[in-house]
């Protein structure tokens, strides 16, 4: 019967030898889970300091442009929005073209401080950030150097090649000793956002507008400030040849157009 028994109860070293197992495999999973929730503190943590990062290099704006679009597509071509190619039972309904600033332009409804193509509202200054009187098409009479957006009270210097072609960290520089059209201080790099907000999308070749912005840089893209998700060696740019955004390499050189915020 003892015989038996023996044979039924596991030895004391068969015992030991499981409980250690056990107890390897409890610490290598506590580590795993400890090493888990610290990869997810540090993401959150870099996350937050980008956000950080971004939320002091950009000042307040105003309101948000519209995208420059003010025609709607009808199944073979772009043409002038109407309740049967665009309207809410039209064949393509919801389209960018019925809504906001551009269609308000787009019929006559619009009020602008300035001028600019469809919906946008510029007015160009001087050196000396006077402003630019316009002609009877809302041309500005002369070059303009500066850009004040009546929309999101941003300033942008006009000359979309006066800034040079930079590295990323070089135009960062520049910026800060930057002084045009009067104001000494508080020129950066655009946001993507803010950089996405002079582009017309209702044009191409170039999407902007010349008459406010000349000498666009169409084969190079533009810097913005912020950072992408590669890491602090990419960021992200603009493309004005048709809008695109994209990303490089910071070390190196892509064209520059500074901002500010408005007074």
């Amino acid at each position: 019967m003892s015989r038996r028994l023996e044979r039924i109860r596991p030895s004391r070293a068969k015992v030991s030898l499981k409980k250690e197992a056990f107890a390897e495999t409890f610490r290598d999973d506590t580590l795993l889970a400890f090493k888990s929730q610290m990869y997810t503190m540090r993401s959150l943590l870099l996350l937050l300091c980008l956000v950080t990062v971004h939320a002091f290099a950009a000042g307040p704006t105003g309101t948000l442009n519209d995208t420059g679009v003010t025609q709607c597509y009808d199944g073979t071509q772009m043409t002038t929005c109407t309740n049967a190619n665009a309207g809410d039972a039209g064949s393509f309904p919801g389209q960018d073209g019925r809504f906001g600033r551009d269609a308000a332009a787009a019929a006559g409804a619009l009020t602008k401080v300035g001028g600019g193509a469809a919906g946008f509202d510029f007015t160009a200054l001087d050196a000396s950030g006077n402003p630019i009187a316009l002609d009877g098409s809302g041309v500005p009479v002369s070059t303009p150097v500066c850009v004040r957006d009546n929309v999101t009270n941003l300033i942008w210097v006009a000359d979309g090649a006066v800034n040079g072609s930079l590295t990323w960290g070089a135009a960062q520089a520049y910026a800060t000793t930057y002084s045009l059209c009067g104001y000494a201080s508080g020129w950066r790099l655009p946001t993507r956002r803010e950089l996405l907000s002079i582009v017309n999308f209702g044009a191409y070749l170039p999407a902007i507008d010349t008459n406010f912005f000349p000498n666009i840089i169409q084969i190079s893209p533009y810097w913005t400030s912020d950072i992408t998700q590669f890491g602090f060696a990419y960021s992200l740019t603009v493309f004005f040849a048709d809008g695109t955004a994209s990303a490089d390499h910071q070390t190196n050189p892509n064209q520059v157009r500074l901002v500010r915020s408005g007074p």
